[in-house]
């Protein structure tokens, strides 16, 4: 059996949608991986959301990673595999939520480790990378603060796998 292949895909939030120059925030990082006729995925987001936001807003921005797997899951559930799952998530995320990045396809490292351990450390490398390249395009104070304080925040973990149709 060749060995699986796994794409990632940054959702992130824009905090000013008046601004189209404004740059959007890292929310979590989806690591999908095909093995066979299995999909696997790991959601991994921050644990607070990363800017100053109202609580309501800060907890529908943590419910980010669980939304992105049950949406996941539901695009398996309809037989769909690693791409078609991830272009649906791309289409029905558009607006202050979107799909900031996605990767192409890569062969998964061959580790000791379960996959599901090893998609999880690709998606908390892929958060960290993302936080930082955001760091580097904010200037607001404040927004940069919070974010940098996401670089060194524990991550939420989903991971789920399920058979999709030959």
């Amino acid at each position: 059996m060749p060995s699986p292949r796994y794409r990632q895909a940054v959702i992130s939030y824009c905090p000013n949608l008046r601004d189209p120059f404004a740059p959007s925030i890292p929310l979590c990082v989806l690591t999908v991986a095909e093995e066979g006729r299995r999909v696997h995925a790991v959601a991994v987001g921050s644990s607070v959301a990363a800017a100053p936001v109202d609580p309501l807003t800060k907890e529908i921005l943590g419910d980010v990673p669980d939304f992105v797997s049950r949406h996941l899951i539901s695009s398996a559930d309809q037989q769909h595999g690693m791409n078609e799952s991830l272009r649906a998530l791309v289409e029905s995320l558009r607006n202050s939520v979107h799909v900031s990045e996605v990767t192409e396809e890569c062969p998964v490292p061959n580790e000791n480790d379960t996959l599901e351990v090893v998609l999880h450390r690709l998606s908390a490398t892929k958060l960290r990378q993302a936080f930082a390249a955001t760091l580097k395009k904010l200037e607001d104070v404040d927004l940069r603060a919070s974010v940098q304080r996401q670089l060194n925040e524990p991550t939420a973990h989903k991971g789920w796998s399920h058979a999709v149709a030959a």
